[in-house]
């Protein structure tokens, strides 16, 4: 029963994820699928689940600039849930955020993506028109269908729709600059479903994640 309840949680996720990939993955594949497996020098990860308070004490590794460091663990990238709680003035390259995850406060950096916005946004009007269009009923569900699909994709990519009060799913590295610990994210996810299936389900593999490897640290 219990086997069948993960397997639902991890579809219920993907579902709402699409391409935003955060899986729950089963323990004897976790390591597999996160490490270098290099035989020298210690396993680096990819997109571990980390909060705020640990990203905050990290630090870049003295050999690989971009690999950095928490607690005894390695990675490249991690993930982070947490809600948006207020805007910072942008630049041209980044929209600027400062997010919180209960553990810790944070600035946020998201690369504005402005030119692959403009193609989006370009693209599905051009879709909306031809559904418009006198055609075959084929047709028209075929431009409603690419509509949709680009109307998503321009979630993952339009920075400037986040405001404060949000929850976000993000993926991304710290970055340290005189000291000072922020977050360079460069794939998001908003979460505005009141089920909460997504936090539910991030903070369960954090769980999983801390018990898991911290438990591997005490032996």
């Amino acid at each position: 029963m219990m086997a069948e309840d993960e397997r639902d949680k991890e579809s219920d996720l993907e579902d709402i994820l699409d391409n935003f990939f955060i899986r729950k993955p089963n323990l004897s594949n976790a390591n597999n699928a996160n490490k270098n497996f290099s035989n020298v020098g210690p396993t680096i990860h990819r997109a571990i689940p980390l909060t705020l308070s640990d990203i905050s004490r990290s630090r870049q590794d003295a050999v690989r600039s971009n690999v950095f460091i928490t607690k005894s663990w390695h990675f490249h990238t991690c993930l982070v849930y947490a809600f948006v709680a207020g805007r910072c003035v942008p630049n041209k390259s980044f929209y600027k955020y400062v997010i919180d995850d209960g553990t810790a406060s944070m600035d946020l950096s998201i690369y504005s993506n402005i030119a692959q916005h403009r193609q989006i946004v370009s693209l599905y009007n051009e879709a909306t028109v031809l559904s418009g269009v006198s055609g075959t009923e084929e047709d028209k569900k075929l431009s409603d269908s690419m509509a949709r699909l680009l109307l998503k994709a321009k979630e993952y990519i339009d920075a400037s729709a986040i405001a404060p009060g949000m929850s976000l799913m993000l993926e991304g590295r710290p970055n340290i600059f005189r000291g000072n610990v922020g977050f360079d994210a460069f794939s998001f996810c908003l979460d505005n479903d009141r089920t909460r299936k997504m936090e539910i389900a991030f903070t369960d593999h954090l769980i999983e994640w801390y018990t898991t490897n911290t438990t591997k640290e005490t032996r």
